[in-house]
């Protein structure tokens, strides 16, 4: 039912706005921007693990783990790197429960106070106790999809990434999309009206094994496997209604007949709404963005010489010691063409307020001065979602006398080490090496290093 399904919309409806370009790049921890072990600048395969929008220039490879470089047969310092050799791609990070992680991002259109437009930033993490076989895998091609009737796992499956379990795509292609949602004058893959059809994917390509309406709309409406950390915003009136609908806290379900997407609905029907559980967590830390300017890759106003970043404290006694785990980070960016909290499905197709490539005398001087123009206008653009994700990492139980080694506190801080090789313009749009945190401020004892 439309209407029933609208008054949904009016409760989750969270990232709307209008036409831009908007990369967001994570780079501490690195975000892969889908990339793997390519030799080459740009990545590979788009397609591999989710969806970024962003630029392919972007991202970092996955680590390695040799015995000295990974070039040649191990001992040429600049013979090509050989992804062949013991340990190439089995670098992996680690940090401990209860430390802190400063995550460091660079988003490129603008955020936080900035006056030109509206944002938000959410910051999630999901480990494999809800997404068994998560995994960064050994190919840059994309993880097939297999018969969810008759699973057979080809032999080469593990060599895929996979971040996103295969039941939560599934689900996803065969779930009706939500019919409320603002789609302007798209025509979603021919009328297709399941999850994996959006404004901003109205073909329904697949990436990985995500499911891209609920990778455009935040907090969604069904359960997902990512875990909430921080949100943020330009308007800090919105936060608690992003905390409040978190499903750290908030109980959500599917049906248990695929076809329906709303609990009335699927109880009419006879089916069950079935409800997975919340994850009796604290409810994500919300606030406004770190402000920066448009079109800049760059630091953040409100903290002079970083860029925007967060202060994650690894959750303490959630994860057996070595759980498997990625970040994940995206960016909406809206300028103020529209009000995408009011725009809804009622104003799709002819009532649009945007429309692709229109085509007006838009100087005012008359179709035969300065008319006939067109703009070049795509719609999928207007109220855009970007993200960046995270390599597999692992969460480790901190040693017990550990902390033992800090005097006046409890805290253990990663210094970690950002960026890659190249100068400024070979990097770009990641950023070259430096630490992060650039600074920390200790206690210097010589008692805690003899401890």
């Amino acid at each position: 039912m439309l209407w029933r399904t609208w008054l949904l919309l009016i409760q989750i409806l969270s990232f709307g706005g209008t036409c831009v370009w908007a990369d967001i790049y994570m780079h501490n921890p690195r975000g892969s921007n889908n990339k793997l072990n390519e030799q080459n600048n740009n990545r590979n395969n788009g397609n591999r693990l989710f969806d970024s929008q962003n630029n392919g220039n972007g991202g970092y490879n996955h680590g390695d783990k040799c015995d000295g470089p990974c070039h040649g047969n191990g001992n040429g310092e600049n013979a090509e790197y050989n992804k062949d050799l013991p340990g190439a791609g089995e670098g992996i990070m680690e940090f401990y429960e209860g430390s802190e992680l400063q995550v460091e991002w660079t988003n490129q259109h603008g955020c936080g106070l900035n006056p030109r437009l509206h944002c938000n930033v959410v910051m999630q993490y999901m480990c494999e106790d809800s997404a068994p076989g998560l995994r960064d895998g050994t190919t840059t091609d994309t993880i097939p999809v297999i018969d969810a009737d008759n699973i057979v796992y080809p032999n080469d499956w593990l060599t895929y990434g996979q971040h996103e379990p295969f039941w939560y795509y599934n689900q996803c292609s065969v779930r009706p999309r939500n019919k409320g949602l603002f789609l302007a004058d798209r025509n979603l893959g021919g009328g297709q009206a399941t999850a994996r059809y959006t404004r901003q994917n109205n073909g329904g390509t697949r990436y990985g094994y995500e499911c891209p309406e609920e990778k455009d709309y935040y907090p969604y409406w069904h359960p997902t496997p990512w875990r909430d950390i921080y949100t943020c915003t330009d308007e800090p009136a919105r936060c608690s209604y992003y905390r409040e609908q978190s499903q750290n806290v908030v109980n959500k379900g599917n049906c248990s007949l695929p076809s329906y997407n709303v609990k009335l609905d699927c109880e009419n029907a006879g089916g069950r709404w079935e409800f997975v559980g919340k994850w009796n967590m604290d409810k994500p830390e919300c606030g406004i963005c770190p402000t920066t300017r448009n079109n800049h890759l760059g630091e953040a106003s409100n903290s002079p010489g970083q860029g925007p970043h967060y202060t994650w404290t690894i959750p303490e006694d959630l994860h057996p010691d070595g759980a498997l785990c990625v970040l994940r980070i995206r960016y909406n960016i809206s300028t103020f063409d529209y009000d995408g909290w009011s725009t809804d499905s009622l104003f799709n197709g002819q009532n649009s307020k945007v429309k692709g490539n229109p085509t007006n005398d838009f100087v005012g001087l008359g179709q035969n001065s300065s008319g006939p123009l067109t703009l070049n206008i795509n719609t999928a653009q207007f109220g855009r979602t970007f993200q960046d994700r995270s390599h597999v990492f692992r969460i480790r139980k901190a040693p017990k006398d550990l902390k033992r080694n800090f005097i006046g506190t409890s805290k253990i801080i990663n210094l970690n080490v950002r960026g890659r090789r190249g100068n400024i313009v070979q990097v770009y749009p990641s950023v070259e090496y430096d630490f992060v945190p650039n600074t920390i401020a200790a206690i210097w004892s010589l008692s805690a290093l003899k401890a």
